[in-house]
């Protein structure tokens, strides 16, 4: 089991209001400086909770968006998810995702995907 407000257990949350695609309860889990990138391509996805909200708004429209953990590890604020992703691209989509959370909020994710063809 668990505690309360552990690295896990906010990252349990955020997947479940991931696969609810209930936006006000997977932002609540942010802290308002979190930042999303990819760690392959140093690519910035999104800064701040305006913008995650803004991105994850127009995911979360797809009904068909689903995430199941395959595979974690957790050591400290960290945890490392193995995901696999429906209604992202045909398909499914494998990403490892990388969680800092502290102060009871995730600060960061860093994702890594495989390249795409246009990439």
């Amino acid at each position: 089991m668990t505690e309360p407000n552990s690295p896990v257990e906010i990252v349990n949350r955020q997947l479940r209001a991931y696969n609810s695609r209930d936006i006000d309860a997977y932002c609540a889990l942010f802290a308002p400086t979190a930042a999303l990138s990819r760690l392959d391509t140093g690519q910035e996805i999104a800064r701040g909770i305006d913008a995650i909200a803004a991105y994850y708004t127009i995911r979360f429209k797809n009904p068909g968006l689903h995430c199941e953990v395959k595979s974690r590890v957790a050591l400290g604020n960290f945890v490392i998810d193995h995901e696999r992703v429906a209604g992202i691209d045909a398909g499914f989509l494998e990403v490892i995702a990388i969680y800092e959370v502290s102060h009871s909020l995730i600060q960061s994710v860093r994702f890594i995907w495989p390249q795409t063809k246009s990439e």
